[in-house]
């Protein structure tokens, strides 16, 4: 009886754990999910496409929210220690940034929504945009990747990998101010796009953090 006793709060923290590790494995999915929704929508735009980012956004809030929950109970009803330690500490802040990256893919599809029927043809024509919104994608995968598969070495990655991100950011927001100096570009589309290009940065930044916050997972200290 005791000794059943004693296994019980090991127990349950491992079952919380679980629970824990598959709701991060559900947000990644997601995360991933919205975003390249988000980017297909500058090429067709979709009113199922849109309220499918909307419903990821909403998913991955109430997920987060799960999480931090679970994470709270965990520190507070089992003090762990190394790696559980850092598992839970690491997932309070990575589900934080997969949240957020749920936010600038909705951010993204509402810019899309709010413009003129005429001008969301528009969006697909900064050939850059599409470069900056493979990029991202790219590196939001690798970032997710890392975390699936446990490798501080591809989370490193991530960082050098944000570097071209923001070189693009910079030369497209010069291109897009550019292009509607001289007419080329309406300014409700060319505002539009810098907003995109802008939200496309800061997913990027998320990814750089959570490919920081795998490498303290995996190895107890950050390389950043």
């Amino acid at each position: 009886m005791n000794a059943r006793s004693d296994d019980t709060p090991r127990r349950d923290m491992a079952e919380s754990l679980d629970e824990l590790a598959g709701r991060m494995q559900t947000m990644l999915d997601l995360s991933v999910r919205s975003l390249e929704t988000a980017v297909q929508l500058l090429a067709a735009v979709e009113a199922t496409a849109i309220e499918q980012v909307f419903g990821y956004d909403r998913q991955l809030y109430e997920l987060k929210q799960n999480v931090v929950r679970t994470c709270v109970d965990l520190l507070a009803l089992h003090a762990p220690v190394a790696r559980d330690l850092r598992t839970i500490t690491a997932d309070l802040e990575i589900a934080s940034d997969l949240d957020r990256i749920g936010r600038y893919s909705k951010d993204i599809a509402e810019v899309v929504r709010s413009l003129p029927a005429e001008e969301r043809g528009r969006l697909g024509e900064v050939r850059e945009i599409r470069r900056m919104s493979e990029l991202t994608v790219a590196i939001v995968r690798t970032a997710t990747g890392a975390y699936r598969t446990g490798s501080a070495e591809v989370a490193r990655r991530v960082e050098s990998d944000d570097n071209e991100v923001d070189r693009l950011h910079e030369a497209i927001f010069r291109e897009l101010v550019g292009r509607i100096a001289d007419g080329s570009l309406s300014a409700s589309a060319g505002a539009s796009l810098i907003l995109v290009n802008r939200y496309f940065e800061r997913i990027a930044d998320h990814a750089v953090n959570i490919g920081s916050h795998v490498e303290y997972l995996w190895t107890g200290v950050r390389s950043r």
